[in-house]
């Protein structure tokens, strides 16, 4: 309790921002209803909220890093070459969206750029719909870290999403004792089943000298090719053509 206490007194702009933050995304909007100019307040109100919090951590940096230089700094270097290649992406992206459609490739960029900022409930399914794949970078990230190259992450998660997924559908008993033990177990057994179909090729290449790319990649195929044949087989819903609920 004590270090809680001195950690939000030499946080005390962090923490109250937080706070802030939180009561503007999940507390602020459910009182204004259908009010849709006071959303947009509320909206505004987070990003500036959040360029300002940016901006204070920029300047008090500074004041205690007088002698800093960004070009030195590995983490600044590799956050600027993330950004450069997200950009480079984009003009990609939009060299080829003029290329097969020049009059809608603007607009179609633009809703690219921010679809996923116009409501609270895009920001929601944005976060929602970004999670896994992040996770699932994070695990790639890992890997690169040890030098070896998990190109496998596709197969991993794919793999893991099956398991929770039947866990949702069929473990239902578990559900009616507390939804929190249901989808904690799904998240469990996913991240086991995931490590297990990870560590084939670990395996190989530890005990085979077996190129980990390769393995992974030929992984990624069978793990596609026997997600569709467990999700047939265990929980599909035929009059939908998908998953079931």
């Amino acid at each position: 309790m004590t270090k809680i206490i001195d950690y939000l007194k030499t946080n005390k702009v962090g923490a109250s921002l937080s706070l802030v933050l939180f009561l503007l995304i999940f507390i602020m909007p459910k009182t204004a209803g259908d009010n849709a100019t006071l959303l947009k307040v509320y909206q505004l109100s987070i990003f500036i909220l959040g360029f300002v919090y940016l901006f204070y951590k920029i300047i008090t940096f500074k004041k205690s890093n007088p002698n800093f230089k960004a070009t030195e700094s590995q983490t600044l270097v590799n956050a600027g070459g993330s950004i450069i290649a997200i950009i480079v992406g984009l003009l990609f992206g939009l060299l080829l969206m003029l290329i097969v459609n020049p009059g809608q490739a603007f607009p179609g960029f633009l809703t690219i750029i921010v679809g996923g900022f116009d409501s609270f409930k895009s920001i929601g399914n944005m976060i929602y719909l970004s999670t896994p794949i992040i996770l699932t970078g994070l695990a790639v990230a890992f890997a690169f870290r040890t030098g070896l190259f998990n190109i496998g992450a596709t197969g991993q998660l794919t793999m893991g999403a099956f398991i929770a997924v039947y866990i949702g559908v069929k473990w239902g008993a578990v559900g009616e004792i507390s939804p929190f033990l249901h989808w904690g177990l799904a998240i469990l057994f996913a991240a086991i089943v995931g490590g297990i179909w990870g560590a084939i090729p670990g395996l190989l290449k530890a005990y085979r000298n077996v190129n980990e790319v390769v393995s992974a990649i030929m992984l990624n195929y069978v793990a596609m090719f026997l997600n569709t044949l467990l999700i047939t087989s265990f929980i599909y819903n035929s009059d939908y053509a998908r998953a079931m609920d």
